[in-house]
């Protein structure tokens, strides 16, 4: 989807498990150059858990004083 790795934010049905021939360091440029994919080194940031929260108060007593 994203291309990026998934966090523990992302949902199921978003992630894809993919197996890749991981070269070190040094020759990943050579090997993205040559057609072989490496794995995503950025965590996705699609998905964040950002709650969100909504406090409705009512009071049965109509009073200018709340406690």
């Amino acid at each position: 989807m994203t291309g990026k790795l998934a966090t523990e934010f992302t949902p199921a049905n978003a992630i894809e498990e993919k197996d890749f021939k991981v070269y070190p360091l040094e020759h990943r440029e050579w090997a993205i150059r040559n057609g072989i994919p490496q794995p995503p080194a950025d965590e996705s940031d699609v998905f964040t858990f950002e709650p969100e929260l909504f406090i409705r108060y009512r009071s049965k007593a109509r009073s200018s004083a709340m406690w």
